[in-house]
């Protein structure tokens, strides 16, 4: 099913592309939504399928997700849900490597991707991408942020997305973490159609270590929503921070710091003040904002405190971060500072460029664009917040 349903090459005209489409208004929602199929008989998508049939399920499990996005994640409030597109080519708006892509207002997918997500994933990847339409900014946080409702849906979209919950779940949650993924991604995958996140999901493993992760996800709800509510009050700082030291997991790192008992560490005490030194040479580096590169800095320090420190054991090093991180950023308060960065500004404005790049290719929709024109007036309204509310 997913071979025949991979996407086409791009239509050398969106206008061309003869459209089928359905008005629904959903329960909670002030206004209605546009579900659309472009293309659906330039693609042969009806040779196989009615228009009409596919609408009805996309009722149900748009109807599905807005109720357990609700449940979940109450303070996302309403979601701007004004266009859901069910894409059968790749493009700009929505490449090949991708499931999915929340734009401005809009959800895109690949037919596909309804396959997956019907079939195997539960609609996870339609809450991950929902969710998103309810975020101020970009970035790391947002994605933290979305991957922490799939992960509490099901343990192993943890597994799947680790780099979001590793260092946490390792330093308090299950010490042997890292052999649990280990042995996870060690499983045999074909390459073929079926992309290889989708066999890990659906192949067997040791159920008594999902459930081992599922039990810590449970544990993990404090710090979860301690970081999501981080991302909600300091989208740009979060999404600034998580890029700045390139950690996707920074502000669950930082929520755990303010909610748990931090690990013992039993280093002397010389020992503990190089490492700190080497945790704030690369924890203030700006290059992964200035120049675009993408380093881990917490990864990097911790490199450097194996070889050039001989601290062998992995836990005394995760324990130095996360103490770290306490001395960086937490205040006497117990709350987090998030202080003006130099470069926030520069920042914010490349990003903007970015969105506006977008909001240029052919075959956006008008609705996406005018999503695309709020984003970016809720993101300036938020940059001009911070300037005038900090000293």
């Amino acid at each position: 099913m997913i071979e025949i349903h991979t996407p086409h090459a791009p239509p050398s005209d969106p206008a061309d592309l003869k459209l089928a489409q359905r008005s629904v208004q959903f329960s909670g929602q002030t206004e209605p939504t546009l579900l659309e199929i472009p293309g659906f008989e330039n693609y042969a998508c009806n040779q196989c399928h009615q228009s009409d049939d596919l609408f009805d399920r996309a009722e149900k499990r748009i109807t599905n997700v807005l109720a357990r996005l609700k449940s979940l994640s109450p303070e996302s409030g309403t979601v701007p849900l004004k266009q859901y597109i069910i894409q059968p080519w790749a493009g700009p708006l929505l490449s090949a490597q991708q499931y999915a892509h929340a734009t401005f207002d809009a959800i895109r997918l690949f037919p596909r991707t309804i396959l997956v997500d019907q079939y195997v994933y539960d609609n996870n990847t339609h809450l991950h991408e929902i969710l998103h339409l309810t975020q101020t900014f970009l970035g790391h946080a947002n994605e933290l942020e979305a991957y922490s409702l799939n992960a509490q849906e099901d343990a192993r979209f943890l597994l799947l997305n680790f780099p979001y919950f590793e260092n946490s779940v390792s330093a308090f949650y299950i010490k042997d973490f890292k052999n649990i993924l280990e042995e996870y991604f060690a499983r045999p995958v074909d390459d073929g159609f079926v992309p290889r996140e989708v066999q890990w999901y659906i192949n067997d493993f040791d159920p008594d270590k999902i459930n081992k992760v599922a039990v810590s996800i449970e544990k993990m709800d404090p710090i979860l929503k301690k970081a999501a509510q981080l991302n909600r009050e300091f989208p740009l700082q979060s999404a600034y921070l998580s890029e700045q030291t390139g950690i996707p997991s920074l502000m669950l790192d930082m929520a755990a710091v303010q909610v748990m008992e931090l690990p013992e560490i039993t280093l002397p005490q010389e020992t503990q003040d190089k490492a700190y030194a080497l945790l704030e040479e690369q924890m203030n580096k700006t290059d992964n904002i200035l120049l675009g590169y993408i380093i881990n800095r917490k990864d990097e320090a911790l490199l450097h405190m194996r070889y050039t420190l001989n601290i062998s054991d992995p836990a005394q090093r995760l324990a130095l971060y996360f103490h770290y991180l306490k001395q960086w950023k937490i205040k006497p308060d117990g709350t987090i500072n998030f202080s003006i960065p130099l470069h926030l500004k520069d920042y914010v404005e490349k990003k903007l460029k970015q969105i506006d790049r977008l909001l240029e290719y052919r075959g956006i929709s008008t609705l996406e664009k005018a999503g695309g024109e709020r984003f970016k007036k809720r993101i300036q309204e938020e940059l001009q917040k911070i300037a005038t509310t900090s000293p």
